[in-house]
């Protein structure tokens, strides 16, 4: 009887569900990316600078973390590191951690790919953390940051299968089965019908599942506010199940108006605008103007990525270009674009790959002087 209470059966069998949909999703094993760019980079890099663009600096000791790619798992992580350094000094040593291996490299000015195998360890949470230690310099008075290392991106590949027998971790199957229990109970005590208790319960078990199988890093950072979020709402219903409800259905009415003025909106005056745009952007695309992008003027920061920082000589002001240097020319229209490059190389002339576009290459022997 304290049971049923406690855990009415469409509470005790959704979280069953839940803890076995997530159970299941660790037999999924997918490469993970953290570029240091992206939205997951603030919630995985301590220790760092902000990005600045599609890289973060290192202040001489920080760490990445992997959230819960799961126990035993056999992998490769990857790194791409820059030592980029004012010209005249070394590059700096750096030295990577992960699961007991260690690793050290001097990675280039343009960057480099540093590589630590790894097995991942822990039987009620699997994180896996990549610790990132260097030696540190400081830019100038205007920037007087230690700065260690740049880092454009981290990958954990594993070894084996995709689909794989694998044991998961106790503490993912285990809080989504609590999340489940807490929100199914919830709605009971707010006089929610169990057809639709059921139905709302299957979806939110799906997702859960779903986001541990393809999009393990965000399921698992996402999943503690989840659960606090299921415990307030479960609290609410206890102490006040006729409020709580009340805010339910107002909020789903809205819902439900919005939905109505959405479809209402979407009539023919709406599509012909969407025609009109979609014309407007076509013509557009089609036209050939002549791009000018200037690297050394700051402009060029919506288009370019992995560019050193500015600097000049012999009157011209210029970025260094690092390992994965690129500017983005996607959004100028289809069709024949001829690109034209000036760039220049310290030290002896050599011939070299200056640039790749559309599957063709650019080679050129460059030196000191600036050449087209």
């Amino acid at each position: 009887m304290r049971l049923a209470r406690l855990a009415p059966p469409p509470a005790r069998a959704l979280a069953l569900a839940a803890a076995a949909g997530v159970g299941l999703a660790y037999q999924v094993q997918r490469p993970t990316e953290i570029p240091a760019g992206g939205a997951l980079s603030m919630a995985s890099f301590e220790g760092f600078y902000p990005g600045e663009g599609s890289y973060r600096w290192s202040r001489g000791r920080g760490r990445i973390v992997f959230r819960d790619p799961g126990p035993g798992v056999r992998a490769r992580l990857e790194a791409d590191i820059a030592g980029w350094r004012p010209r005249g000094q070394e590059p700096p040593r750096v030295v990577l951690e992960a699961a007991g291996a260690r690793i050290e490299a001097r990675p280039s000015r343009q960057g480099q790919t540093v590589v630590v195998p790894v097995v991942t360890g822990g039987w009620w949470r699997s994180d896996l953390e990549l610790s990132v230690q260097s030696e540190t310099f400081r830019p100038g008075l205007q920037d007087p940051r230690p700065l260690g290392v740049r880092v454009q991106s981290v990958r954990l590949l594993p070894e084996g299968p995709i689909l794989w027998p694998r044991r998961p971790p106790l503490e993912a199957p285990l809080v989504a089965a609590l999340t489940l229990l807490l929100f199914s109970g919830a709605l009971l005590r707010m006089g929610t019908s169990r057809p639709r208790i059921w139905r709302l319960g299957v979806g939110l078990a799906t997702a859960v599942t779903l986001g541990y199988a393809f999009a393990r890093p965000y399921a698992a950072w996402s999943s503690g506010p989840l659960l606090a979020a299921a415990v307030i709402l479960a609290f609410a219903a206890h102490l006040a199940p006729g409020a709580v409800r009340s805010v339910a259905q107002v909020g789903a009415a809205a819902f439900r108006a919005w939905m109505r003025g959405a479809r209402s909106a979407l009539g023919w005056a709406a599509l012909a605008l969407v025609l009109a745009g979609t014309v407007a952007v076509i013509m557009a695309q089609r036209a050939r103007p002549v791009l000018d992008v200037d690297v050394g003027s700051g402009r060029e920061a919506a288009l370019a990525r992995n560019l050193g920082a500015f600097d000049s000589a012999g009157g011209a002001t210029f970025r260094q270009a690092m390992r994965g240097a690129a500017v983005d020319l996607r959004d100028f229209g289809s069709g024949t674009w001829s690109v034209a490059v000036t760039a220049a190389l310290g030290g002896e002339s050599h011939p070299l790959v200056l640039a790749r576009a559309g599957g063709a290459e650019a080679e050129a022997s460059l030196g000191e002087a600036w050449t087209t």
